[in-house]
């Protein structure tokens, strides 16, 4: 059920909007929880097993297949440039993120290129996005068979909030609308995207210090897909609840621990609340409070992720 949650955050089209443009895609050092002045990061997995009070590694591996050991490059502004990923110490993906003027101007991804032009304010005007994701992803290694291009133009109001959002085909035929609503704080309340005969759309509750604390997705179809809760302390994170729904009926939870802005604690349930999985979550860090290493620990597997975290 995990996963799901992972494949469901990874390509849904409807994101909250950082800069305007969708979190997913906007990686640098704040929203990928890094401090301090960090050039290069290298991620390299391991299986592992208990020693003693410690666990040891043993053989190369990641917990998930699809993952693979990484490398991620920033530039002076903190800005994710360059994502490479390894197997069997050979480099087999090479994203790449360009940017003009601290602006974010394409996205070279496995499955997808984005190319976004901006007006004088900084505001994104258009988005052109070649879609070369295949039916099924299983190994990240699939041919792409069916390249399928769109075009996206972004509508904003007297104070630059994004307040709608078109998608067209290259015959200029829409495809979908985006429609986003805010409150008093400007913060994102309500997005809704409108295919012709079906609708999706998420609503978004916040705390007096405008933190996000409810998230709802529905569709007209079934109703709820996903609720998500979430709790602070102070302004960290320390928990989050996620529902999850299958034809508008509860399939199943997932629970989340925080600690330092990282995770701790994930506990999978199914509908009656019987526990499915647990993963338990240490950590390691260095002088600028990142993590050096992570050990997961399940039922009957152990992970150890190493990172080497370079500095400008």
């Amino acid at each position: 059920m995990r996963n799901l949650k992972l494949i469901l955050l990874l390509f849904c089209s409807i994101q909250i909007c950082i800069g305007q443009i969708q979190e997913d895609e906007f990686k640098n050092l704040k929203t990928l929880n890094l401090k301090g002045n960090v050039k290069s990061i290298t991620e390299t997995s391991y299986n592992a097993k208990k020693s003693g009070d410690s666990y040891i590694k043993t053989t190369p591996g990641w917990q998930n297949s699809w993952k693979k050991n990484n490398q991620q490059n920033f530039d002076l502004y903190g800005n994710l440039i360059e994502q490479l990923y390894f197997e069997n110490s050979k480099q087999i993906i090479n994203e790449y993120f360009k940017y003009e003027n601290n602006r974010l101007i394409e996205i070279n991804a496995l499955y997808a290129n984005r190319f976004f032009t901006y007006d004088d304010l900084g505001r994104i005007l258009t988005e052109k996005l070649i879609d070369k994701k295949p039916k099924t992803i299983t190994t990240g290694k699939e041919n792409i068979l069916i390249k399928r291009e769109t075009n996206f133009n972004y509508y904003y109001s007297e104070n630059s909030k994004l307040i709608k959002k078109i998608e067209s085909d290259l015959s200029g035929n829409q495809i979908s609308i985006q429609n986003y609503k805010y409150d008093e704080n400007d913060n994102l309340v309500y997005e809704e995207e409108k295919y012709s005969g079906r609708k999706e759309w998420r609503n978004y509750s916040y705390n007096k210090e405008n933190l996000l604390t409810r998230t709802e997705w529905k569709d007209d179809e079934f109703g709820f897909i996903e609720v998500t809760t979430m709790i602070y302390n102070n302004k960290d994170k320390i928990s989050e609840h996620w529902t999850n729904y299958e034809e508008g009926i509860i399939e199943g939870f997932v629970d989340y621990k925080y600690e330092r802005g990282n995770e701790i604690l994930t506990k999978e349930s199914d509908a009656e609340g019987k526990i499915e999985n647990i993963e338990n979550i240490s950590y390691k860090y260095d002088k600028f409070d990142n993590w050096i290493n992570k050990t997961i620990i399940l039922k009957n597997k152990v992970y150890i992720i190493e990172r080497q975290i370079n500095y400008y």
